[in-house]
């Protein structure tokens, strides 16, 4: 079971959440907010998203190795 993004924005440790390849373990950090709204503009509830489901909705490949399969995490 993963956490919703709403659990996050209360946290002061949690400055976003972390995108990691499979492929090449590279990793980037993106804005909790940002994250939020592009999943409202995909027409989906972005508070109430798992934090381990929106590794589903990255477009682009991996920029190191061009992989596609990612995880998620907090940003801490």
């Amino acid at each position: 079971m993963s956490v919703h993004l709403a659990h996050y924005l209360d946290h002061e440790r949690c400055h976003g959440v972390r995108l990691t390849c499979l492929g090449c373990m590279g990793h980037r950090d993106l804005s909790l907010t940002a994250v939020i709204l592009r999943l409202e503009a995909l027409g989906l509830d972005g508070p109430r998203t798992a934090i381990g489901d929106v590794a589903r909705f990255v477009r682009e490949p991996c920029p190191t190795c061009g992989g596609k399969t990612f995880e998620t995490a907090p940003a801490v």
